[in-house]
Formats: structure tokens, C-alpha cells, sequence
């Protein structure tokens, strides 16, 4: 049987098996991400230089390396191809996990951290790859199964680094967990994971390229059959402010989430552990039960709107909150807001540039994101305690509101200009 007869779905679940490594490698890296946050109090404990000021620096190297060398490894792979860039990321997060499992001093955490935020490729290409192969359509989901791999790395990774760490006594066993997955991903991706880039395998989202566009964009810009370059794409430049706005208060959020329920509503490490493993259930109970028939029902444009706009209801019912129980309404909003919202702004951003920019603006996508890591816990750390809880949630209100605001303006995709953000998907 050709490919012409075999069924749509058959064809669709053949052609998403190139995303498996995918998920492989970005587990990898968000596990890395994940082992290291419950490591602060055992680094400072153990490390001579390693107080609690220092260490929150830790966190922050990753994320400021990653926002100068994030856009410049995906647009590598716009030139190179995908699956390169990829290997060298995931040889670069092992090299960083060595270098974590063996630091003799806090100097060497820096320098493994900053390895890691250099070699930060995983993210963005892993979006760009989404946008390579996946049809326009069904890109919002795919990109939402980038959030479940996050929620399930993160529910394991700070459990077995804790574990890890204080069963040994070393940051030996938690280091080297997380560089045998980082070798495991590695070589699953140089054995299975077949290039996607559309120059180099003429294939864009399945369908054959014309014999012009397998032509490098340069060629295509001299010809007059480019694109429009990035800095004159007002589309993306438009969707790039909505997701900056966006990544400030969700890193807000993800960062300060944890000392809010401590310094506010007064719940130990425990019960803040069980608060945030029931925040990542709900969002894979919604990603497969109510995600889907949403976005079908919606389409991709009000199925975003409704998610910013439960982000917003969810951040103004926080500055009221005063227990657990209350604090759980808001969780349990901004989960399924998180769902609903980030994997179809995540195909926008792919959809508002041509195929050759995709690794690109993915890679500045990541970057607005690391903004958010190193700005966000600093902004939401200082409202929170000169204001109290209810400032931190009015902040979060007010930023959520932007991203809200902006998602009413009508845009039209370079490139693809029969195709409207509001329109439904077939």
C-alpha cells in the first residue's frame, strides 16, 4: 500500500514518529532543569561560598547563557539541519552534567550550569522540528505535548535529585542520573532521529517543496523568492511581544510559586510538593480530556484567548487568597489556562515565518523566555515581600492582561496569507 491510499490518521502517526527522540531529548532536558532546583539548600549547605544569594545566581547562569546562545543554535539549524544541532545540545547538556557531578567548588557549579545554558538547543529546535513536519492544523496539539513532557520530567526530576543527594551526600548520584539520560537521548537521536529540514530532505509539513524553494534561503532572497526578513515581519515582531509578555508572568509563576506558599499561606516543603504534583495532574488530565475537544470546537485563535483569559481570571482571584484551599481554586485555573493557551501560541510563533526561519525564531521565542527566568523571580520575589500576597497577585493580573488585550488583534500569517489566526481548523 502507498503512501496516496494509506488513511490520513496512519499517515499522521507515521510521520509524528520523527517527534519521539524529540520528546526523548527535551525530557533530558528539562530532568537537568528539574534535579537541580531542590538542590539549594544541600549546595549551600556543602559548598564554602554557597550562600542562599549565590546559589539563586546558579539558577540564573543557565537561563543568561541560554538567552544569547538559544536563537543562535536554532538558526544554525536552519543551515546545518536539525539533527546536528541537536546531537551537539545533548553532547553539551551531558558535558554539563559531568562537570555538575564532579564540581569540586561552587566555581564549577557556575561553569556547569553555564555549559548547559549555552548549549540550550533542545527547546527551540524541538518547536522548530514541530513546524518542519506538523500541518498547520494539528500543530497546536503537538506543540501542547511539549508541556506534558515538561509536566512529567519535572514531577520525577526534583524527587530524584533530592533523593539522590541526600542519601549520598554527594551531588555525584543526582549528576550522574541525569548525564545517563542525557547520553541515553544522545544516541537514540543519532540512531532514529531522521533530518526535517525541509531544505535538506525536500519535504515541508509532507508535501514535496518546488524545485526552487530547495534552493538555501539566500539563493532565494537573490532570485526575489525570500521571505520577508525578520525585522520587517511586523507579524512576528507582534506575537514576539505577546509571548515576551506572557513568559514574564508564567515564569513568575513556575519560580515563585513554591516561596508564595511558603512566606503567604504558610505551607511547609511538603505540602508545597503536593500542591505542585496535583498543579502537573491536572494539566495532563486536561491535555487529554479536555484540550483536544476545545481546540476543536474553538480553533486555534479563541482556544489561546480562552486560555490568557483564564490566566488573567486565575492571577486576579490570587489576590484574594488566604489558605490553601482558595490558593487551589487559582491553581487549578492557571493549570488548565497553561494548557489551553501555550501550545497554540507556540504554533502562532511557528506559524508567522516561512520554513526557512523556523529554528530562527524559535530560538528567539526560548530567549524571551529566559528573559522571563532571570527577570520574573526577581520582580515577583520583590512584590512579595514589600507588598504581600496580594500584591503578587495583582502583578500577576496586570501583565496578564497585555498578552490578553493583544490576542483580539487579526493577524495573517506571512506566507501562508489565505491563512487567518482566527481561523478554525478543518
Amino acid at each position: 500500500m502507498d503512501e496516496a491510499s494509506t488513511p490520513k490518521p496512519a499517515r499522521d502517526r507515521a510521520r509524528y514518529t520523527a517527534l519521539y527522540p524529540m520528546w526523548i531529548a527535551l525530557f533530558v532536558d528539562v530532568l537537568g532543569y528539574s534535579i537541580f532546583i531542590p538542590l539549594f539548600p544541600f549546595i549551600s549547605d556543602r559548598f564554602p561560598g554557597g550562600s542562599p544569594i549565590v546559589v539563586s545566581f546558579l539558577l540564573a547562569t543557565n537561563a543568561v547563557f541560554g538567552l544569547v546562545f538559544g536563537p543562535l543554535l536554532g538558526s544554525l539549524s536552519d543551515k546545518f539541519g536539525r539533527k546536528p544541532l541537536l546531537m551537539v545540545s545533548l553532547a553539551g547538556t551531558m558535558t554539563g552534567f559531568l562537570v555538575f557531578a564532579f564540581a569540586p567548588s561552587i566555581e564549577f557549579l557556575f561553569l556547569s550550569r553555564a555549559i548547559d545554558g549555552i548549549f540550550g538547543g533542545v527547546y527551540p529546535i524541538t518547536r522548530a522540528v514541530i513546524g518542519d513536519i506538523v500541518p498547520i492544523k494539528n500543530r497546536s496539539k503537538q506543540m501542547a505535548n511539549m508541556g506534558v513532557v515538561h509536566i512529567i520530567a519535572s514531577m520525577g526530576g526534583p524527587a530524584a535529585g533530592g533523593i539522590l543527594a541526600e542519601r549520598t551526600g554527594t551531588l555525584l548520584a543526582p549528576g550522574l542520573l541525569a548525564v545517563v539520560f542525557a547520553l541515553s537521548a544522545l544516541v537514540i537521536t543519532a540512531a532514529i532521529f531522521k533530518e526535517t529540514l525541509p531544505i535538506k530532505t525536500g519535504m515541508y509539513q509532507g508535501a514535496p517543496l518546488q524545485r526552487a524553494e530547495t534552493k538555501a534561503p539566500s539563493q532565494l532572497a537573490q532570485a526575489g523568492v525570500g521571505d520577508v526578513p525578520l525585522v520587517k515581519n511586523k507579524v512576528a515582531l507582534y506575537i514576539l511581544a505577546q509571548w515576551g509578555f506572557h513568559s514574564l508572568y508564567f515564569m513568575i509563576l513556575v519560580a515563585m510559586g513554591g516561596l508564595y506558599l511558603g512566606v503567604h499561606i504558610g505551607l511547609n516543603s511538603e505540602e508545597i510538593g503536593l500542591l505542585m504534583m496535583l498543579s502537573s495532574f491536572i494539566r495532563i488530565v486536561v491535555r487529554y480530556s479536555a484540550f483536544v475537544p476545545i481546540l476543536n470546537k474553538l480553533g486555534d485563535h479563541k482556544t489561546a484567548t480562552f486560555g490568557l483569559l483564564l490566566f488573567a481570571l486565575g492571577f486576579f482571584w490570587l489576590i484574594f487568597v488566604n489558605n490553601w484551599i482558595q490558593y487551589l481554586i487559582s491553581l487549578i485555573v492557571t493549570s488548565f489556562a497553561a494548557t489551553c493557551a501555550r501550545g497554540p501560541m507556540n504554533s502562532f510563533i511557528s506559524r508567522s515565518v516561512s520554513k526557512y526561519k523556523q529554528g530562527r525564531i524559535q530560538g528567539i521565542a526560548n530567549s524571551l523566555e529566559k528573559v522571563g527566568e532571570i527577570i520574573g523571580p526577581i520582580i515577583g520575589g520583590t512584590v512579595l515581600a514589600l507588598v504581600g500576597g496580594a500584591g503578587y497577585g495583582l502583578l500577576l493580573f496586570s501583565i496578564s492582561c497585555i498578552p490578553f488585550a493583544m490576542s483580539f488583534k487579526k493577524l495573517v500569517y506571512p506566507g501562508e496569507a489565505s491563512i487567518a489566526l482566527h481561523e478554525k481548523p478543518q
